[in-house]
């Protein structure tokens, strides 16, 4: 009888389980929490990117220690210290960071249309250029979630193909794994994660973005790997 309850308990569970809302509502309540942004946020940021051979060993590592400052959906980034190879070259770095500064001071550029953008799945630019599909509901990390299928109509190497899980009380992106829709060229493979936590102001924060991937030019293979993580926010 104990092992009948034990099997049965868990089945009736799931069998109680809420049907999860109609996919379009969880889309768009996911675009509108991500479209939230901070009147002043200061975030603390490290990276760390390497480039890799063909038998994958380490060819180039670099590191570096950076704040950024949120305002409304403008971010900038400022390199408190940076090393190459192990060797710090946060002087340097802030003097080229300087010298684009003034020489963009002198030579401004126009506002056009940011055809460069990531072609975010869950934006108000660009939900309306992807189907979703749900998949599952499953826990992440603690957060109930649903896990949606996401596939780009664009064929864009700024577009991306994946799975992401979306937080099912608050509505924040925790997590998306993609291929790009495009392959850049001279790539083989490449895939890229993202994560965002919710802040304690109510609005989303990155806290992980990753990238790696490999490709050739003529007989030359290399491998990239590039992962940058936000702490401290506030």
């Amino acid at each position: 009888m104990a092992y009948t309850a034990h099997v049965i308990l868990p089945l009736l569970l799931l069998l109680q389980a809420p049907a999860p809302p109609p996919v379009e509502e969880i889309v768009a309540k996911t675009v509108d929490t991500m479209e939230r942004h901070p009147e002043h946020m200061v975030c603390r940021v490290s990276s760390e990117r390497q480039i890799l051979d063909g038998d994958g060993n380490v060819d180039e590592d670099e590191r570096a220690e950076i704040e950024e400052t949120r305002t409304g959906d403008d971010v900038e980034w400022k390199t408190v210290r940076k090393w190459k190879n192990g060797k710090e070259i946060t002087a340097e770095v802030r003097r080229d960071e300087e010298r684009k500064r003034q020489e963009a001071l002198k030579n401004p550029k126009p506002k056009g249309k940011k055809d460069d953008d990531l072609m975010e799945p869950f934006s108000k630019k660009w939900s309306s250029h992807y189907t979703f599909q749900y998949v599952r509901s499953e826990t992440l990390w603690g957060h109930p979630t649903y896990v949606l299928r996401v596939t780009s109509h664009d064929h864009k190497e700024k577009a991306g193909n994946g799975l992401v899980w979306i937080d099912a009380n608050d509505f924040v992106q925790l997590k998306g794994e993609f291929v790009p829709a495009k392959m850049p060229d001279n790539a083989d493979w490449a895939r890229f994660q993202v994560q965002y936590l919710m802040h304690s102001s109510g609005v989303p924060v990155p806290s992980m973005l990753k990238f790696e991937g490999a490709g050739h030019k003529w007989v030359f293979k290399k491998g990239f790997r590039q992962v940058i993580r936000w702490q401290g926010c506030h």
